[in-house]
């Protein structure tokens, strides 16, 4: 999950979920506000209705979140600043959050996941380069993490599926970024090694829908670069099988069944759907291979 140096992908700060609620109560504060000529039917701002400004959805999000309590020149000042496309953006989250009787981050995750990804979408590329919109559906295929010194070999598919709310939620959804979770892991694990005595183990194990936060490919269109990680162990009591010299016998012990990988920082092929690649820990001799295309 790591990029540039070891470092994890930011989450959108403009967006941070803590202030999304006091946003959401500001702009309907303004918008019911009789004397704002922004009011109309009712109070609600008409959609799109920005004044030609530059700020995005999460920077005009940013700029309400900057006011002093109770200020509505100053939210109606940003309200200004904002792109047409961010006002009716940032419109519709709050929409979503008063309708929704919102009260807490938990609530608007859970309810208003398309207007917040909406929202956090409008970030512009990074690097000048193509928007999120060109990134995969599900990235799927085949990955193998071995460790030589230990006998060890997992090897199976696993499939990703995109979920930006997911992603925002978790902290790991940064601008211009495709997030996506774990959905499905498939892999056979295996231990053999001949040390003296003899290791052997092997387990077909299956996960449905891991922690986001340690199971998660993250794609950036812009400039081609993909991290991702799998976190996934389950112990199977009994299941390793070690067989020693005569003298001492055959026991059996707990196996463990492992599938943890981390890519790093990568490049994909130009065509942005294809993601090969390699990663060497060579401390402990552990090799990661993954053969992963998006759809």
């Amino acid at each position: 999950m790591a990029m540039d140096g070891g470092r994890f992908a930011p989450s959108i700060g403009a967006m941070a979920l803590r202030t999304t609620l006091t946003i959401s109560f500001a702009l309907f504060s303004i918008a019911c506000d009789p004397g704002s000529d922004r009011a109309v039917d009712g109070g609600r701002p008409p959609p799109g209705d920005g004044g030609g400004g530059t700020l995005t959805c999460p920077e005009l999000f940013d700029c309400i979140a900057a006011c002093p309590d109770g200020d509505a020149g100053c939210v109606d000042r940003c309200i200004a600043r904002g792109t047409p496309d961010a006002v009716t953006k940032a419109n519709a989250l709050a929409a979503c959050a008063d309708a929704a009787g919102c009260a807490d981050e938990a609530c608007i995750t859970t309810n208003c996941g398309p207007e917040v990804t909406a929202c956090a979408g409008s970030v512009p590329p990074i690097d000048g380069g193509v928007s999120t919109g060109t990134a995969p559906i599900r990235i799927e295929g085949t990955v193998r993490d071995t460790t030589t010194l230990l006998g060890l070999d997992s090897s199976g598919t696993v499939r990703f599926v995109r979920d930006d709310a997911e992603g925002m939620a978790v902290g790991l959804l940064a601008p211009g970024a495709a997030f996506y979770r774990l959905e499905q892991a498939d892999y056979t694990a295996a231990q053999m090694l001949d040390s003296g005595c003899t290791y052997t183990g092997s387990e077909m194990v299956s996960f449905t829908n891991p922690p986001a936060f340690d199971n998660n490919f993250v794609y950036y269109p812009a400039t081609s670069e993909y991290t991702f990680s799998t976190l996934l162990r389950r112990t199977f009591p009994g299941a390793l099988t070690i067989a020693c010299p005569p003298s001492t016998g055959v026991r059996y012990e707990d196996f463990s069944a492992e599938l943890n990988m981390s890519s790093g920082t990568s490049l994909p092929i130009s065509d942005g759907t294809t993601f090969r690649g390699t990663a060497t820990i060579s401390g402990v001799d552990r090799t990661w291979t993954w053969d992963l295309t998006g759809t």
